[in-house]
């Protein structure tokens, strides 16, 4: 297609005669298309060039490896920064699972370490228990103890010994928490749960680290116990004189 209109051309020409015009206004019009022309293709390139820019960005930022566009506090700001934080998976700071009631400790909490370190390490599963310090008892292989809601840790001179949980938010390896039943208590354990009439009924769960103990509450009579009847307590190391635990 020519860069002048042919009609326009031959409108020019055929009033040349009537006027009196610049020796260089065809170089000007030229130029004036061609200035138009050029606008009009680099806007038609610009809008795809936009897209495509703004695609690649966007596929760098959702494909799993992609080159993410880095972003850091100093650039983004406390705002952003907060934000980022409050949507961050728990995951990718390391969450502590759900603590395991074992014969040997609870979570990271094991039978003989320090006292202070036990109740570190008691606490980040637990909250804040009852009271600032553990309370002194005497009570036989325990000298203190420290509550917190459905949980008590018994401690002997400076040193975590066992402990008593009702909380039923905390499970055995296998998943036995107070309040279930004795049936499924065999159910998960077999052989190694064994009940008794003994403190108005109690159990044992004998594993190879030890042993874990309770009682048991409901359907309880002098010669047996329902399998509705509930395990209450889930108790491990020592808790006290005998006769106090199961």
């Amino acid at each position: 297609m020519s860069e002048i209109d042919p009609e326009i051309a031959e409108t020019l020409k055929r009033h040349a005669h009537n006027v009196t015009v610049s020796p260089d206004l065809p170089e000007r019009i030229v130029h004036r298309v061609r200035s138009r022309h050029r606008r009009q293709r680099a806007a038609l390139v610009a809008i795809p060039a936009a897209m495509l820019l703004g695609l690649l960005i966007t596929v760098a930022l959702v494909l799993p490896g992609g080159n993410r566009i880095p972003t850091t506090e100093a650039t983004a700001g406390p705002a952003a920064h907060g934000a980022a934080s409050a949507t961050r998976s728990p995951t990718s700071r390391g969450a502590a699972r759900p603590a395991v009631l074992t014969p040997t400790g609870v979570g990271t909490a094991h039978f003989g370490e320090a006292t202070n370190r036990a109740i570190t390490h008691l606490k980040a599963f637990l909250g804040r228990p009852g009271s600032a310090r553990p309370q002194s008892e005497n009570s036989c292989d325990v000298t203190s103890s420290l509550v917190w809601r459905g949980f008590t840790a018994f401690f002997d001179h400076g040193h975590f010994v066992g402990y008593d949980s009702t909380r039923q938010s905390l499970s055995t390896a296998n998943g036995l928490r107070s309040g279930d039943t004795v049936a499924a208590a065999k159910t998960i354990y077999g052989r190694a749960f064994h009940l008794s009439m003994a403190q108005g009924g109690s159990y044992r769960i004998t594993l190879s680290s030890g042993e874990l103990t309770g009682y048991v509450r409901g359907g309880v009579t002098a010669t047996s116990v329902a399998p509705h009847a509930k395990i209450d307590g889930i108790f491990a190391g020592a808790t006290g004189c005998p006769g106090i635990g199961p």
